[in-house]
């Protein structure tokens, strides 16, 4: 409410944070009032009030937000804005959190920030950065966002383009949980759980349905429900080596029920991508997965969603369904930076029983990977081929 009365984060930020530092100090003598958050927002605005009157003295010259002529009188009212605004406000934040002038990583911070109350000092440690560097990220992104609109698109086309924004940061936060691409954690499954979270509060707030964004939150939920069966022992399991038990089979349903009535509707990224996660989930063993489905999802995801990643994966499933020497033809046209390229390609040349060029692969993967599980994992698997005769 305070963001989008005063169009300023910092602002809103600062009084709020002012008014919790008041009433720690006159509640336990005054007594709680009879509707504290109607304290507080009004505590706040008074000290926004005298932050930008002060800021007219000293800066004259400086463009100022404009405040209206009745806000000193309004601050004097001991009444909170009504209910429903709540939410229409909060979709406000959402997509300005989501805005295009911010690089994905500050929007993903930024959101988590603002959007779900994650501490910067949980968000530096998510994003393996010192809180120092993130507070100084996030105090950047919000200078960045001086003056940006606040308010929901009018026209349906540009609020689907924001959305397909939040989604994508939601997607980013939600990848970086599960891929570490540095330090010793083999997943982070609070950032995984944050980013779940973030979906159900835009699914949540969208004044209509958005089928692109059931199925992330399909999708998310059926990788997110293999969680604790991803490590044993702070080691990498692979998903044919998993517990199935160990799955959340109550996410794994409600995804299900997600995706049944998109099961039809036109082919997107992350419906395609969830389709497929689908098929591991209802998949009673690793053997009995239906890879030749899987390779034929592939094949429609490429249509509309052509990335090294999906040819990656869809290499891997070409692998399953068809063999060894398939998957390394279909991987033969991926170019993608990192580890995990030359790790699969040493995957499926073990498979091939073609054991030096696997090691020569394992080793170039355990050169690029900086995370710390991972090259364990890496070194075991090149220890394990039979050396050289």
């Amino acid at each position: 409410m305070l963001v989008a009365r005063y169009r300023r984060l910092d602002l809103a930020e600062d009084g709020l944070a002012d008014a919790f530092e008041a009433a720690a100090r006159a509640w336990p003598s005054d007594g709680t009032p009879a509707n504290g958050p109607a304290w507080l927002l009004t505590a706040a605005r008074r000290r926004i009030v005298d932050r930008l009157r002060t800021e007219s003295v000293l800066a004259r010259r400086m463009p100022l937000l404009e405040v209206e002529a009745s806000l000193t009188q309004e601050a004097a009212h001991v009444m909170a804005d009504g209910g429903e605004l709540v939410a229409d406000e909060r979709l406000r934040l959402v997509l300005l959190c989501a805005h295009p002038s911010l690089s994905p990583e500050a929007a993903a911070a930024l959101t988590l920030r603002l959007v779900l109350g994650v501490s910067t000092d949980d968000i530096a440690r998510l994003f393996l950065q010192s809180t120092a560097t993130m507070a100084a990220r996030l105090t950047r992104a919000r200078k960045r966002l001086a003056g940006a609109s606040f308010e929901v698109p009018a026209d349906p086309d540009a609020l689907q383009a924001r959305v397909a924004v939040v989604a994508d940061v939601a997607y980013l936060a939600f990848t970086a949980g599960y891929a570490p691409g540095s330090g010793p954690d083999v997943v982070r499954t609070e950032l995984a759980g944050e980013a779940v979270r973030l979906v159900r509060v835009l699914r949540d707030i969208l004044p209509s349905p958005e089928p692109e964004v059931d199925a992330l939150l399909a999708l998310m939920l059926l990788q997110h429900s293999r969680r604790d069966a991803r490590v044993s022992d702070g080691a990498i399991v692979l998903l044919a080596d998993q517990d199935r038990t160990r799955w959340h089979r109550d996410e794994i349903a409600e995804a299900l029920g997600l995706l049944e009535p998109l099961v039809h509707a036109p082919p997107a990224p992350y419906l395609l991508q969830a389709l497929i996660a689908s098929e591991h989930a209802i998949a009673p063993s690793a053997e009995a997965t239906a890879w030749d489905r899987i390779v034929a999802r592939y094949d429609e995801l490429l249509t509309v969603h052509d990335t090294p990643v999906v040819r990656l994966n869809r290499a891997v499933a070409v692998a399953e369904s068809r063999g060894a020497e398939a998957g390394l033809s279909a991987l033969a046209s991926v170019a993608l930076a990192g580890h995990r390229l030359p790790a699969t390609r040493a995957e499926l040349l073990v498979r091939a029983g073609r054991d030096a060029e696997a090691r020569a692969s394992f080793s170039a993967a355990i050169a690029l990977c900086a995370n710390e599980a991972e090259r364990t994992h890496l070194v075991e698997r090149l220890a394990a081929i039979s050396p050289a005769s």
